[in-house]
């Protein structure tokens, strides 16, 4: 299919629909949750971690969501980058109207969307917070 379309480049999401290494074209592997830990409830058995693991070696690229997931692939993938999600402010300004229902008026709100594990960094943004907080942000 790929030669038959003539496609240039593939960027795989999916991490057990393809062998990548059987591709003759270049892969960039896209990274969108931590596929390398054990995970029962979404499937990943230690055999489905080392054949994801394989593909992203077998990748000519891999882009990550978190810095985290960065450093980890990059620890046996050199090729690797982050692209963070990205968020449309426009839209969370409708969240200051919750405000007055949550009983939040003049408080700070630290808002997060996502799942939160180890791989997502709210850690570090929370630590990030903390090291800048004063009686004006706080």
């Amino acid at each position: 299919l790929i030669e038959r379309l003539q496609i240039d480049v593939v960027v795989n999401a999916n991490a057990l629909l393809f062998d990548i290494a059987s591709i003759k074209v270049p892969v960039i592997y896209d990274l969108v949750d931590d596929h390398l830990e054990i995970n029962p409830d979404i499937g990943l058995t230690q055999k489905r971690i080392e054949k994801i693991r394989k593909d992203i070696e077998a990748s000519n690229g891999v882009v990550c969501v978190t810095e985290i997931l960065e450093r980890k692939v990059k620890k046996f993938h050199a090729n690797t980058t982050t692209i963070e999600n990205g968020v449309y402010v426009e839209r969370f300004k409708k969240a200051r109207s919750l405000k007055k229902e949550l009983v939040l008026e003049g408080k700070k709100v630290f808002g997060f969307i996502g799942g939160i594990d180890e791989w997502t960094g709210i850690e570090e943004a929370v630590e990030e917070y903390l090291k800048i907080k004063d009686d004006t942000n706080a």
